[in-house]
């Protein structure tokens, strides 16, 4: 009883597309007349807008079911329009939203040929009489289309249309109509929250403001989905939904299946469905049925009088309530959820179920000026919050089921390789699921192998369109950390600038004769017209596109809704305590001091010198405990890093940021992660800066270890006062430590920048450096001889001061007297020189005597 056949005995069924696509086939068995058109009749506007392009494909969706030509009886009852919905999907990713409804209007019988009309029934087999009992009626569709999902206004809006076109005669035209609705009713706002539209002096519509949420935007009724689905069959479609199964729902009423479908994508945010999603599938269509990964198709229940779905298909009835499994493999249930979490969001749902069948009763009417005013505000208001209350719920489920997930990201901090961007290199899945309960891992198990936990672990670790969508979702996470996370609000509605405000659009004025009497009614129609262009009212005021580039299109440099309550939510709390007050005012100073931190890079001709001044300036905040209000300082450094190519020093900012206690949000991690990505990396290869390194390294050990012998040779000359002096030339050489290397940086955390920054010159000669040799031999010898006769107070009287020492001051003498500039240093006659320095000085060679001694 609740199928309809679609394969009539009289009725012509065509595909709704262009003409030109129908096969020859079809052309010769059943000729089309040119005059009958199978697809866009007319639109408006008449051309695409650069912002809004019409898609080629809304002929089919309009009519999914396709253009049907059928013959009635005289005396059967007229059927009502059938109002659908559907969701078409970018490239990019945008939505747009159709509403449409279907009719029937008279068709004449000399479009048809002799086979056409026998195949109908208008004429007899046999004799080829004409049948003159019967009626024909053809099938059309009109549909507005928006980047916003008002489809229970544009259903009053197409439903006043069509009485329109079947009514009259009338003054106006219907495209007068048409081109009022379009550009003379503005988008409901903050300052003008509810639009009421007097189409005529029966028929009205309401416009009010759209949520205010930081959740994406849909075409979601979660109150259709609760009504039609009940709390069990909700949170086992949830489940299919999390485990990526194949899923079919069909309903006779289509406005129901574009409704429950969003709100099946909705209701695992932030997971975000990547498979095939058609709400309303043609049906042209239906071999994606056939397709071997998982999909989310609404089909109408007629589908079933002409095909048989897939046995790997879970088959959903929205009208009765009822789905059905293969036998094959193990049903489906809600209880192989979490158990705690799965069990909170049934209770849920159950009592908002309970509060949904008291409040919303079918049947309600809003024709009248006084209910919109009055009741309907109230019911739109209850409504309203209890859509909200079950999203909630839903949102609540998975903030407890993907809690603490951001502690197993694992951060890019090295040169990128081939496999920097798999998924398993940016998120420590056994940590994850070690952190779960044994009992639910099989659950888990299956979530991380699906497309939308692995895109959504790339969301989260790159620059995304959805980075606010992320950091709500953070927020919640955050939220639901307590031991009673049912009892806490996670969407909390802005209406901090709604009013009561209500601006009324008036009908388009009838025109009037000379001398003050009406026009004569001269628009009639039989069927639905072919819209005239030159009956359009044109707009006074052309709405302009946007300007370009006026706004950043980064939001590195601004901080984000959420940051600025978190930071208003910290300055309420540090107000009352001065000491504290001070720092979270110094705080945003250090803020709006790094806000404005491109702007001074990009004046700056040495840019590199400039983001080190900058992470100089982090330190210094971490130094002196310095309140940060967000993370911006943060992550606009990492931008600029990215920016110029320093990934090296993202590294260094992001540990820093770890360092101060601090969990970079999805924006910031984002931003870090693309700044170490496509930036080049310092090499790695044994050349350059990384061998200076460890030509140091080797040196200064060598000098280190010979400290001790050099001390002992002295200690047996001169005898107790050589151990002063050794104190003293301890006291006088500062501590050299050596430089780690790492295989990402060739730095460690702890090492200067500065420390690899002095003149290395490469030297063109074998013999440049042998006069600055000869003079290291003379200052030894001379500095060695003159030691003895010089007494303690001398040695002692030299030691610099304790203290960390100044850098604008010259370095200090080594101990041979001369200070010799690495640019001096020649490796190819290194190793010859500090041979015959040993063989000339015997205080530069170590002999086996002197080890012994």
């Amino acid at each position: 009883c609740y199928k309809r056949a679609v394969a009539k005995a009289n009725a012509l069924v065509y595909e709704a597309c262009e003409y030109s696509s129908l096969s020859q086939e079809d052309l010769e068995l059943f000729p089309l007349p040119e005059s009958v058109p199978v697809a866009l009749i007319s639109r408006y506007p008449e051309e695409d807008l650069e912002l809004f392009p019409l898609p080629e494909s809304v002929p089919v969706f309009c009519l999914p079911m396709g253009v049907a030509v059928e013959s009635w009886p005289l005396n059967t009852k007229y059927q009502l329009p059938v109002f659908s919905t559907f969701v078409l999907t970018s490239a990019s990713g945008d939505k747009v939203y159709g509403a449409a409804i279907q009719f029937y209007e008279s068709f004449p019988r000399e479009l048809l040929s002799e086979r056409q009309s026998v195949r109908l029934g208008l004429l007899s087999v046999v004799d080829r009489r004409p049948i003159t009992n019967r009626s024909l009626q053809a099938k059309k569709s009109i549909c507005v289309l928006s980047h916003w999902p008002f489809f229970t206004v544009f259903q009053k809006f197409l439903t006043f249309i069509y009485r329109y076109s079947i009514s009259g005669p009338h003054v106006l035209p219907l495209e007068k109509h048409i081109s009022s609705f379009m550009h003379n009713v503005p988008f409901p706002s903050p300052q003008r929250p509810r639009i009421l539209v007097q189409l005529s002096p029966y028929d009205n519509l309401l416009l009010c403001q759209p949520v205010s949420s930081p959740l994406p935007l849909s075409g979601a009724s979660f109150l259709k989905l609760l009504q039609n689905l009940g709390p069990e069959n909700a949170c086992t479609l949830l489940l299919a939904v999390l485990t990526e199964h194949k899923l079919l729902l069909h309903s006779l009423r289509p406005d129901v299946l574009t409704s429950v479908s969003e709100a099946l994508v909705s209701m695992s945010f932030p997971l975000r469905w990547p498979c095939p999603y058609i709400p309303l599938c043609p049906l042209q269509m239906a071999e994606v049925l056939l397709a071997p990964m998982p999909f989310i198709v609404g089909v109408h229940s007629s589908y079933f009088d002409l095909y048989d779905p897939p046995a790997d298909v879970v088959c959903v009835d929205l009208d009765t309530n009822t789905i059905f499994q293969s036998e094959d493999k193990k049903p489906l249930s809600w209880r192989s959820l979490p158990r705690k979490h799965g069990k909170m969001l049934f209770n849920t749902l159950t009592n908002l179920h309970k509060t949904l069948e008291k409040i919303c009763t079918p049947g309600q009417e809003e024709a009248t000026l006084e209910f919109l005013l009055t009741d309907y505000d109230q019911i739109y208001r209850r409504q309203k919050q209890l859509e909200l209350e079950i999203q909630e719920a839903f949102l609540r489920f998975m903030s407890c089921l993907l809690c603490g997930y951001r502690t197993f990201l694992l951060p890019i901090t090295q040169a990128p390789s081939d496999t920097a961007t798999d998924c398993s290199s940016l998120f420590h899945l056994q940590g994850f699921l070690k952190s779960r309960d044994r009992t639910q891992q099989k659950f888990y198990s299956q979530l991380t192998r699906t497309q939308m936990f692995t895109q959504f672990i790339e969301e989260c670790s790159f620059v995304s369109d959805r980075h606010t969508c992320l950091e709500f979702f953070d927020e919640c996470v955050q939220k639901v950390d307590v031991e009673k996370p049912e009892e806490v609000r996670l969407i909390d509605l802005d209406e901090s600038h709604g009013g009561e405000h209500t601006v009324f659009i008036m009908p388009p004025e009838e025109p009037q004769e000379p001398d003050g009497s009406e026009c004569p009614a001269l628009y009639s129609y039989e069927t639905f017209p072919t819209l005239r262009t030159e009956l359009f009212e044109r707009p006074q005021d052309k709405l302009r596109p946007p300007a370009k580039g006026s706004a950043p299109s980064s939001p590195a440099p601004r901080r984000t809704k959420q940051e600025i309550k978190l930071a208003q939510k910290r300055a309420q709390k540090y107000s009352a305590v001065p000491d504290m007050w001070s720092k979270c005012l110094l705080g945003h100073c250090y803020g709006l001091w790094f806000i404005y931190l491109p702007t001074f890079v990009r004046a700056e001709s040495a840019k590199v010198r400039s983001l080190h001044a900058a992470y100089d300036v982090l330190k210094h905040m971490e130094n002196r405990k310095v309140v940060l209000p967000d993370e911006v300082c943060y992550r606009i450094l990492m931008q600029l890093c990215g920016q110029y190519g320093q990934p090296v020093l993202a590294v260094r900012v992001l540990l820093e940021m770890k360092k101060a206690g601090i969990t970079p949000n999805t924006i910031t991690y984002g931003y870090y992660n693309k700044a170490v990505l496509e930036s080049k990396w310092p090499s790695t290869s044994q050349g350059g800066r990384l061998r200076w390194a460890k030509l140091r390294n080797v040196l200064f050990a060598v000098a280190q270890f010979r400290q001790p012998i050099k001390r002992r040779q002295k200690s047996g000359s001169v005898g107790s006062r050589g151990e002063v002096m050794m104190e003293a030339d301890l006291r006088l050489r500062p501590h050299s430590t050596l430089i780690r290397q790492s295989s990402w940086s060739g730095l460690s955390e702890s090492s200067s920048h500065e420390s690899l920054t002095g003149p290395l010159v490469k030297s063109n000669s074998l013999n440049s450096m042998k006069a600055s040799t000869d003079k290291v031999k003379l200052s030894r010898k001379t500095v060695l001889h003159n030691t003895a006769p010089h007494g303690c107070n001398d040695t002692v009287s030299s030691k610099p001061p304790m203290g960390r020492r100044d850098t604008s001051t010259p370095p200090l003498m080594p101990p041979g007297g001369v200070l010799v500039r690495r640019s001096q240093v020649c490796l190819s006659n290194f190793y010859k020189e500090c041979a015959e320095a040993a063989d000339s000085d015997p205080d530069c060679s170590c002999q086996p005597a002197d080890r012994d001694g």
